[in-house]
């Protein structure tokens, strides 16, 4: 082969790229199932026509049944770097004279956070979009090879109404080796949240959309090789809304025409409840399941972290919520603690949220300062920033979140926080509590608004039944998950929702599939925080002198009230986040103190 010097198809045998697809997973986060990896087999369609292209999925088969190859392609996000760093190794011991390149998420966040040198192992690393860049490297690299390319390629954003099926030839091997797919439907969102790394990409302030043809020829695809549990991936299915009811009218045509059906599930945000006409739409389509960020039940603690979505007035995301369900979504809520405009009751306030909410999933988290994000650049400003050379919490990037850590220092006490989020985990997960949560779902659910989707299913327990099956470990883990409902509590809890599912059966068809995935997540909590303890918790508060550089912060750091040339609305989001901490001062002179927390 040609390696590090020339590649000349012309001259010998086509040269060939591996797309390696290595993320650093345990039973707990994907429930023992798998998903095509959709970046490989995406990336696999704009590779010349003089190169190769296969995939290597490393959760699929070991790695040393991994071929040679003159190009081997990783891609990632933080969590997966342990896996990709052994996997690199390993190929790199067997083919030493291979180019190894990498990118994904995972290149653009260490590049934002200065920790590119933690990937120096790999020869050429990729920010940004592949689509282009990718194809631009390898016809170089057979034209000219190595020599005088940059270490960093750097890439402008690709235009997604412009991109290609996905490489179906090369996934129809494995096909029934997933229980599900992705398709990658949209890019960026219209939104200002602080917390957020989405909106500060190049040009993703604003909602960048594929073609819904190509949509539909993808889940057609999908749907000839027998997966039907289907992700429509994006960062806000209904970031451009005329697309969003467009996208959902030809997935219906298709449906019509072809007698096709797939189990959908999205992310989004609660302004859904707002489209009422879309999300009956939806659920004649297949929606099963929306993930939805509410963050917060707390009004200030929204208005913080600027997501003017989230309107939080007056019970209005409790309603809103309700809404959605109404019509016979299961909402997977993201529910985040440590918001400066937190108050003392933030965990009794979170519970009340989600039962009056009727909400079924969740698991909570404590606020991050994602690289590159407003929010880090705000801590960093005022000294709260954990820095990755500071022993006293783990870099984010050297392992996966295990139990509850963070790289910011929170207004609230340490104490209050690990002694608070322990009593919360034990209430969250008690078996009454479970149940009074499903009992609310199904009562929310016996509205006229209910709009019934065709009988597969998002989280269909058969399909997740044959995948355990399949493997002696799942199946081990399975029988270890259902051990955990032999207790009398949360065996009557789990017969009481069975109960409801019969009773329901007729006019609430598909409450089967909410109640499988409510035990599944129900589950997955009590195994990630068995045996949880104060020694778990890698958190820390911010001191005297913290405190004070906050307030000099506020009065210092001015608002810009500008959009950056990459579309990013700083500006806006600056200003929310500073009326809401000016509020958050007057509210610790008057209503309550930081004193009041080590009360609680």
């Amino acid at each position: 082969m040609f390696r590090n010097t020339l590649i000349c198809s012309t001259s010998m045998a086509r040269a060939t790229i591996r797309f390696i697809h290595s993320p650093y997973l345990v039973y707990e986060q994907n429930q023992g199932v798998r998903f095509a990896p959709v970046w490989a087999y995406t990336l696999a369609a704009y590779v010349p026509e003089a190169w190769t292209a296969s995939v290597f999925d490393c959760t699929l088969d070991p790695v040393g049944a991994i071929d040679d190859a003159d190009v081997f392609a990783f891609s990632g996000i933080n969590q997966d770097l342990p896996s990709i760093l052994e996997t690199h190794a390993a190929l790199k011991r067997r083919f030493p004279n291979a180019i190894f390149i990498l990118g994904g998420p995972i290149v653009w966040s260490f590049e934002q956070d200065g920790r590119l040198d933690a990937l120096s192992g790999f020869d050429h690393l990729f920010v940004l979009d592949g689509e282009a860049s990718l194809p631009n490297f390898l016809n170089a690299l057979s034209a000219s090879g190595r020599a005088g390319m940059p270490k960093v390629i750097r890439a402008d954003r690709f235009p997604i109404e412009a991109a290609r099926p996905m490489r179906f030839d090369l996934l129809r091997p494995q096909a029934s080796r997933y229980y599900g797919a992705v398709v990658e439907v949209a890019r960026g969102c219209p939104f200002l949240c602080e917390f957020c790394d989405i909106r500060v990409l190049p040009q993703n302030n604003e909602t960048h959309s594929k073609d819904p043809r190509l949509i539909v020829d993808e889940l057609d695809a999908y749907a000839s090789m027998g997966i039907r549990q289907i992700q429509l991936a994006c960062d806000n299915f209904i970031g451009d809304q005329v697309w969003a009811n467009q996208c959902v009218d030809a997935i219906l045509d298709w449906q019509a025409r072809t007698g096709q059906k797939v189990a959908l599930y999205t992310w989004l945000t609660v302004n859904l409840s707002r489209l009422p006409d879309l999300m009956a739409k939806m659920r004649r389509a297949g929606f099963t399941a929306v993930f939805i960020g509410v963050e917060s039940f707390n009004a200030n603690s929204i208005l913080e972290t600027a997501k003017v979505q989230n309107r939080n007035e007056a019970r209005q995301m409790v309603e809103a919520l309700r809404e959605i369900q109404a019509r016979g979504f299961l909402v997977i809520p993201g529910l985040i603690f440590g918001f400066d405009s937190d108050r003392p009751s933030l965990f009794d306030d979170t519970l009340n949220g989600v039962l009056e909410s009727g909400l079924l999933g969740g698991d909570p988290t404590f606020l991050i300062a994602l690289p590159g994000t407003p929010l880090h650049a705000r801590m960093k400003r005022t000294g709260r920033l954990i820095e990755h050379r500071d022993d006293t919490t783990l870099a984010l990037h050297e392992e996966r979140v295990s139990k509850v850590e963070s790289n910011i220092r929170y207004l609230q006490p340490r104490e209050f926080l690990i002694a608070g989020f322990m009593d919360f985990v034990r209430r969250f997960t008690d078996a009454g509590y479970m149940r009074r949560r499903f009992v609310t779902h199904v009562a929310i659910m016996r509205d006229q608004r209910f709009v019934p989707d065709h009988a597969l299913g998002y989280g269909s327990l058969p399909e997740y039944l044959k995948f355990q099956l399949s493997s002696a470990g799942n199946f081990g883990r399975m029988v270890k998950r259902g051990a955990l409902f032999l207790r009398p509590d949360r065996l009557y809890t789990v017969l009481v929702g069975l109960w409801l599912v019969w009773r329901h059966r007729r006019t609430i068809p598909g409450l089967r599939h909410h109640f499988s995935i409510w035990v599944f997540l129900w589950s997955n909590l009590l195994l990630k925080y068995a045996g949880l303890t104060a020694a778990d918790f890698k958190i820390q508060s911010v001191s005297a002198s913290e405190m004070d550089a906050i307030w000099r912060d506020l009065e210092t750091h001015t608002p810009s009230g500008v959009t950056t040339p990459d579309g990013i609305k700083v500006g806006a989001q600056e200003q929310r986040t500073h009326q809401a901490l000016t509020a958050l001062k007057a509210r610790l002179s008057s209503e309550y103190s930081l004193s009041d927390f080590r009360k609680s």
